[in-house]
């Protein structure tokens, strides 16, 4: 139950730190610009969404004791792009991860993200796979990732 808690308590704080962090940091007087771009606080989003239907079903990913902890902490850290081209070693890829210790960040390809034929459970597998590879897990087959999901698949499509 504790572990429930303090799961909901995080997500609530990855949602304003996430939403509101990069304004409170670059706002600047007079004449700033303002952009915006949906893919983010979708990605963003659907991280939350599933954050809480992990927190409801702790039974999915009890077989990875670190993962819940690790994972609260990367969101934290991580920073979240859109681009329109995510190419690493010549193959384009719907998103990219950078593990460095200091300044972590995934990039997303805006169009595959943008997908409407894609379902919440099939991003939501690409976000943790992402998330899970910038805390030092081996997911290259979506092993990890894909199973978790699976078992939540349903909460995550509802929302």
């Amino acid at each position: 139950m504790k572990t429930i808690i303090s799961t909901i308590v995080f997500c609530l704080f990855f949602i304003t730190k996430n939403s509101y962090a990069d304004n409170l940091e670059y706002q600047l007087q007079g004449q700033e610009g303002h952009g915006g771009d949906i893919a983010v606080p979708m990605f963003i989003g659907l991280a939350r969404t599933t954050c809480q239907c992990l927190s409801e079903n702790s039974k999915s990913w009890k077989s990875y004791p670190l993962l819940i902890n690790e994972l609260q902490s990367m969101f934290q850290k991580a920073k979240v792009y859109s681009v329109d081209n995510t190419i690493l070693n010549g193959y384009e890829f719907d998103a990219i991860n950078y593990p460095d210790v200091n300044d972590p960040k995934i990039l997303i390809n805006r169009t595959r993200w943008l997908n409407s034929v894609l379902k919440n459970n099939q991003r939501a597998e690409l976000i943790l796979h992402e998330y899970l590879s910038l805390i030092g897990y081996d997911d290259g087959q979506y092993q990890i990732s894909y199973l978790i999901i699976q078992k939540n698949k349903e909460c995550i499509n509802k929302q």
